[in-house]
């Protein structure tokens, strides 16, 4: 699974499939649920990056 956020300010999590000739798909989250996956994921170098500050501010704030 991976996370990008769009030039509109969403966050879409991004589903992978395991089968030749599927195609990953994606699903749009609240800036919440972005944080809570990129923490569950323990990939907490994400917030480094400049397209996820906002996530990085959310987090100091709770």
């Amino acid at each position: 699974m991976g996370i990008t956020k769009l030039k509109d300010g969403r966050y879409v999590l991004i589903y992978g499939t395991q089968w030749q000739g599927e195609k990953d798909y994606g699903r749009v989250v609240s800036p919440e649920e972005a944080l809570h996956e990129i923490l569950k994921s323990h990939n907490t170098e994400l917030l480094t990056l400049k397209k996820f500050k906002d996530l990085k501010t959310l987090a100091e704030e709770k």
